[in-house]
């Protein structure tokens, strides 16, 4: 593409056959061609975002239904009684029922003209029970049948076909569900604090579901491309398939991928919501910021308060060791350790301010009891550890 798009504007690039059709059916050509514009020219990022956000409206408001059937049919009773009553305004008549013809074709075009509508993910999170209603694992499906895991891991698989195994047991819940096989069937899978599941998508893709996270996904992957939800944490290994991208969708971020190994934690109730790459390449995008690309062991974070993002070098072990039963961290606050292992052990842990401003580096068991992990973690910071009836209080003691 050789075109220059130095001082377009938002109105210009709604004009642009180009823009438009980049936007309606990316390729990975198109993506990076304009994601190399936004980078090294700042005004007309500006403008590529407005012209991003006009066209989502859009598309928002014209997938809303323009009448009613109820206003529709409504409309043609009356113009019938009209025209049967004042038969001198035939032309007039004619003319509003083309009118309302013409509505009504442009209401059933439309669909076919726009993109796949978008799924209003946190919508179906929302609708789901809240995880202090639960202590098993559950696996939703589209029929809103569930199926109620009690143990601690759980391995949850799907084969390409669409069939699902829990634990290597064949579970039959898919077949006949929809008479529509072009609805997309989205499954749930609900993991609640203290338990971990692994789950294994119909086109192989692999995730590890770390506690308190909530994951709606479809049975089978149709279409041009790949598409999950996050609200918690998940580490994947992505199958790669070049003609079918990858997205895993959070509350603020969207994660772009062709086929790699990444983290990504969102948990609602966290400011900071964080991409981890490991190996590959991942595209990272949150609210109206510029997509960024992320190279292994780079760490992107998007702030909630602020609204900012930032990336910076890591090492991507320690964000990921958690699938593997082990906690690894360096120089991280003790709050944000006590909240990890709350989730994880399905405990309360409370500390006070002066406590959780500690930093701290070490690696943790996990496969161990809380009590001896807390033992563990007193031994080199200055902390007292009390009990109070299902709660653990964590204070400022000096070390001896």
């Amino acid at each position: 593409m050789n075109k220059n798009y130095t001082g377009y504007t938002a109105e210009q690039l709604l004009n642009d056959d180009f823009f438009i059709h980049s936007e309606l059916h990316p390729t990975e050509e198109t993506r990076l061609f304009w994601l190399d514009l936004e980078r090294t020219d700042l005004s007309l990022a500006k403008e590529i975002r407005m012209a991003r956000m006009l066209m989502n409206r859009f598309r928002q408001d014209i997938n809303r239904p323009l009448l009613p059937a109820s206003e529709v049919s409504d409309l043609w009773n009356k113009i019938q009684r009209e025209n049967q009553q004042k038969k001198r305004f035939l032309l007039l008549r004619y003319g509003v029922a083309a009118a309302v013809a013409a509505i009504l074709v442009l209401a059933l075009a439309i669909p076919y003209l726009l993109p796949e509508k978008e799924i209003d993910y946190q919508t179906i999170i929302a609708d789901l029970p809240a995880e202090k209603e639960q202590n098993e694992v559950q696996l939703v499906f589209s029929n809103e049948e569930k199926i109620l895991i009690s143990e601690e891991e759980s391995q949850i698989s799907y084969d390409e076909k669409g069939e699902v195994c829990v634990n290597s047991e064949s579970v039959r819940k898919q077949s006949g569900q929809h008479k529509n096989e072009d609805e997309v069937q989205l499954n749930k899978l609900i993991v609640p604090a203290g338990k971990r599941s692994f789950l294994t998508l119909s086109d192989g893709t692999k995730l590890w579901v770390n506690s308190s996270t909530k994951v709606v996904y479809p049975h089978l992957f149709k279409g041009d491309k790949r598409e999950i939800y996050v609200d918690g944490e998940v580490y994947l290994e992505v199958t790669r398939n070049p003609n079918k991208p990858f997205y895993v969708k959070t509350e603020q971020m969207s994660v772009r991928v062709l086929g790699t190994s990444f983290n990504v934690c969102a948990y609602p109730e966290d400011n900071q919501q964080q991409v981890v790459l490991v190996n590959g390449k991942v595209e990272v995008q949150s609210q109206a910021h510029t997509a960024e690309v992320l190279a292994p062991n780079e760490l992107y974070e998007y702030d909630k308060q602020t609204e900012e993002t930032s990336i910076k070098e890591v090492d991507a072990t320690d964000y990921i060791s958690w699938k593997n039963g082990y906690y690894q961290f360096a120089g991280q606050q003790l709050s944000v350790l006590f909240k990890r292992l709350s989730r994880y052990y399905a405990v309360s842990i409370v500390c006070d301010e002066k406590v959780g401003a500690l930093n701290c580096s070490g690696k943790l068991d996990l496969k161990e009891y809380l009590d001896d992990v807390l033992e563990n973690i007193s031994k080199v910071a200055p902390i007292k550890i009390e009990h109070d009836h299902e709660q653990i209080i964590i204070k400022y003691e000096p070390l001896n």
